[in-house]
């Protein structure tokens, strides 16, 4: 009792403490302490003093039993006792436990503070006294006292409590009727180890073969122990179907699939499935139960997709399973028919409209509400594995991984945590982050020796990719042929073929590219069998490097042409196993064999080359950022146009137009704050440089180096700067680059005159010797047609330039086209009116005047 209770002050109290406990009156704080914990009379200060201090327990057991529980009926002292062995009771409970007489009493202790309270509508015994009682609790019948307290916390709503109370006392009956009605939910929430420890409490005879609390024993066991999990649930399948529960007999071959997923052992052995299937669906799901129905179906489409994926009732229960993800049955469970159909789709398919279509049912769930903790999980791994196969977006992928694996400790639910850990590994790679691939490998089971073949699919594609990209190709090599070794033949066709791609890969690496190109070959071939179009992309992409090394090359650009085309319409995005030079080698033989420079920009900026700088021919398209300054300012992004005005857009532009020879930063001082003093432009030009970097949305695609600025070319394409690529390239007589140079330069919408200083000027010279070199090659090879054409688009681009005009003249007196010599000379006598307010030379004028008189006397 505290020194109110009393009615002492706390110096009373304090004194009556010293002169019963004078040993310690030294001590007058741990007196006080005393007195503000007890919660009995003053008789008890010294016998708690004292087991404080470690001396006899004895003397305050005395007094507990002679001075606060000797004047209490037995009834309510059996209550307390029975209360002690919860330490907190709630009020539900207690009224479940007491009858009205008996909590009149409890009250009447609590409000005389009889070492109990009531707090928020709990009752709360000291720890004393609940010490105290529940070791008097062990010697008497413990088992009534424990049936008492399951009834009552079944009574009062908390149904999983009461089981550990019923069964400590015995009463299996209500225990396992219980448990049966609880375990789906159980299993949904990923609570296997409490549920399997519960049943496991119960006699065999009270969980026979064919009921469902046998069956409830094997999808618990599955996480752990897969062995018995697979004996128990193959003895349900059976018997439940002969009892006639087709929802039971179909919810232990779902058990099953996923008992060996799990366990990440081999399939072959339960291809027997297959033919319990055909008894079980898809005809006859209208009759299973919601939650059967959604487990056979995604099970369904897990089992026949890594086994028989070329069969032909693989459509039908995928169209099933999408059909079931549409019943009226919670998110928790539609979550795990969505699932089954992105993991496949994902990793076996590569159905990507399909896949589209799941995610975007699995995030409308999402958003209606949270998911329990396994369910998502085990959607954050299929959800993964989706944005690394088909988006080029490593870091949204490594952050949804890091929060699943958070949540999988948070609560305990750790059944996907390999499965995460290895894509967490593929994220990092494919953010080019070799160490943090590194660190995923050290941290998880992946540097172990694999035992199952699955894991030896899995270890082959992360571990010996890490150490090829560390350069240890010897070890990757050894990874990929024992993964094969263990795999062939055994584990899921997926796996399988993931398995022989790293061989593959291996033997190109390791300098065999002929072996290397015949194992691509056989796995293309069983690919097109299995209806796996993924796989055949894959071993196309090995082939057309293997042709390259053999010196195949002609059949290794048409090749890779035809795979690229392929992998874009299907959206393919992931090239696992290659390292950074390989990976821009190919992509650079992309762009030359013509694929889509967007998209070979994404598989190398996808898969690990952040920064990759396409060749200087490849189309704009392949840069992140677009930038235009011949003409009015214009930029792109990857998202679409990014617009810039006022000083953002001069600053862009200058810097755009000084190209290699890089800006100083003088001079944009000077073009942006002529007349402001040197610190407040300096501040006033690093705000700026900080506000156009920000809306550019590539911090560095900007770059600022020994006081010059400079655009990133492995970041910005500008067509000043291709421009000049192709105007060289052209005079190179290099083929295809006038046309390209013509090209960009007729998209500028200014005439050649108006291009920035100080690379236009420059450009512009390039640009007529190149049209020159055009137009007199077209006349040596016999093509006037042609070489007229050219100078007519060379003049469309500058008109003040006058050879252009006099080979244009020139060639339509030679040829009688006088539409074409009128056109030229009063396009470039108008564009010398602008410019100076000149008039053309005299003998322009009379070559002018020869072409019009000799179509005049023609049409005479």
């Amino acid at each position: 009792m505290a020194a109110r209770d009393l009615c002492l002050s706390a110096t009373e109290a304090q004194a009556l403490a010293l002169t019963t406990v004078p040993e310690i009156a030294s001590e007058p704080e741990r007196v006080r302490q005393a007195l503000t914990v007890s919660k009995g009379w003053v008789a008890g200060f010294l016998a708690t003093l004292r087991r404080a201090a470690g001396e006899d327990p004895a003397l305050f057991d005395q007094y507990l039993e002679h001075e606060v529980l000797s004047d209490l009926p037995p009834q309510v002292r059996d209550l307390l006792t029975s209360m002690a062995l919860l330490e907190h009771t709630p009020l539900a409970v207690a009224r479940a436990l007491a009858d009205p007489a008996e909590q009149e009493r409890l009250d009447e202790l609590a409000r005389g503070n009889r070492l109990l309270e009531w707090n928020d509508g709990t009752l709360v015994l000291h720890p004393l006294l609940s010490d105290y009682l529940r070791r008097q609790a062990r010697q008497g019948d413990a088992g009534q006292r424990y049936r008492r307290l399951g009834d009552a916390l079944a009574a009062s709503g908390d149904p999983e409590r009461a089981i550990g109370y019923w069964l400590a006392a015995y009463a299996r009956e209500p225990a396992a009727e219980t448990i049966a009605r609880l375990a789906p939910a159980m299993l949904e929430r990923g609570e296997h180890t409490i549920l399997a420890d519960w049943i496991g409490q119960l006699p065999a005879a009270i969980r026979p073969p064919g009921s469902r609390l046998h069956l409830w024993y094997g999808l618990a066991l599955a996480p752990r122990d897969g062995t018995a999990a697979q004996r128990l649930l193959e003895t349900a399948l059976t018997t439940l179907r002969d009892h006639g529960d087709t929802s039971g007999s179909a919810l232990a071959w779902a058990g099953l699939v996923d008992q060996a997923w799990l366990q990440w052992g081999t399939f072959d052995r339960l291809e027997w499935l297959l033919e319990e299937l055909d008894a079980l669906g898809p005809d006859g799901m209208n009759e299973l139960e919601p939650f059967a129905a959604v487990q056979l179906a995604a099970a369904a489409v897990l089992l026949l997709g890594v086994i028989a994926p070329d069969d032909p009732r693989c459509e039908v229960w995928l169209a099933t399973a999408e059909q079931v993800a549409r019943l009226p049955v919670p998110d928790h469970q539609r979550i795990r028919a969505l699932h089954g159909l992105l993991v496949i789709d994902t990793w076996m398919y590569g159905h990507r409209g399909r896949a589209v279509r799941t995610l975007e049912q699995g995030r409308v769930a999402e958003a209606r509400g949270k998911l329990p903790p396994l369910q998502e999980v085990m959607w954050s791994a299929a959800v993964a594995g989706y944005q690394l196969w088909f988006e080029p977006d490593p870091e949204t992928a490594g952050r949804r991984i890091a929060d699943a694996l958070q949540c999988a400790r948070e609560h305990d639910v750790h059944l996907w945590d390999f499965q995460l850990e290895a894509l967490g590994a593929c994220a990092a790679l494919r953010r080019g982050d070799h160490t943090s691939a590194q660190e995923w490998l050290e941290r998880t089971r992946l540097s172990t020796q694999p035992s199952q073949p699955t894991d030896a699919s899995f270890q082959a594609w992360v571990c010996g990719w890490i150490r090829l990209r560390a350069g240890d190709v010897v070890a990757a090599a050894s990874l990929a042929e024992d993964a094969h070794r263990l795999i062939a033949g055994r584990g899921p066709a997926n796996a399988q073929l993931l398995a022989r791609l790293a061989v593959a890969r291996s033997l190109r690496h390791g300098g065999q590219p002929r072996k290397s190109l015949h194992k691509a070959i056989a796995i293309d071939q069983r690919a097109r069998e299995l209806h796996a179009p993924l796989y055949r992309w894959l071993a196309r992409l090995v082939a057309s490097q293997a042709l390259v090394d053999i010196g195949r090359t002609i059949w290794a650009d048409e090749l890779l042409g035809q795979t690229l085309q392929d992998g874009r319409d299907r959206g393919y995005r992931w090239i696992p196993w290659s390292d950074r030079h390989e990976l821009d080698q190919l992509c650079q033989r992309g762009i030359d064999v013509g694929g889509d420079g967007d998209y070979v920009a994404l598989l190398a900026r996808g898969n690990g080359l952040p920064l990759w700088r396409p060749p200087e021919h490849a189309p704009p398209d392949t840069w992140p950022l677009r930038i235009r300054v011949l003409g009015p300012l214009r930029v792109t992004g990857v998202d679409g146009p990014i617009y810039l005005s006022g000083k953002s857009a001069t600053l862009l532009r200058l810097i755009a137009a000084a190209g290699s020879r890089e800006l100083p930063e003088t001079h944009a001082l000077d073009a942006l704050w002529p007349d402001a003093e040197g610190d407040r432009a300096r501040h006033a030009f690093d705000t700026l440089l900080h506000r156009v970097r920000r809306k550019l949305g590539i911090a560095e695609a900007i770059r600022l180096q020994n006081q010059r600025l400079a655009l990133d070319p492995a970041v910005c394409w500008t067509d000043i700067g291709a421009l000049g690529t192709h105007l060289e390239a052209a005079n190179r007589d290099e083929p295809t680059a006038w046309e390209a140079a013509l090209r960009i330069a007729e998209q500028s919408d200014v005439p050649a005159a108006e291009w920035p200083h100080p690379l236009g000027p420059h450009l512009r010279q390039h640009f007529h010797a190149a049209a020159d070199h055009a137009i007199r090659q077209a006349l040596n090879e016999q093509r006037p047609k042609a070489a007229m054409e050219a100078a007519r688009r060379a003049q469309a681009v500058d008109p003040a330039h006058e050879p252009f005009c006099r080979w244009l003249l020139e060639l339509a007196r030679d040829h009688g086209n006088h539409a074409v010599a009128t056109q030229a000379f009063n396009r470039y006598g108008n564009a010398l009116r602008l410019e100076n307010n000149r008039a053309p030379n005299r003998a322009l004028v009379a070559l002018y005047e020869i072409v019009r008189d000799t179509a005049e006397g023609a049409n005479a």
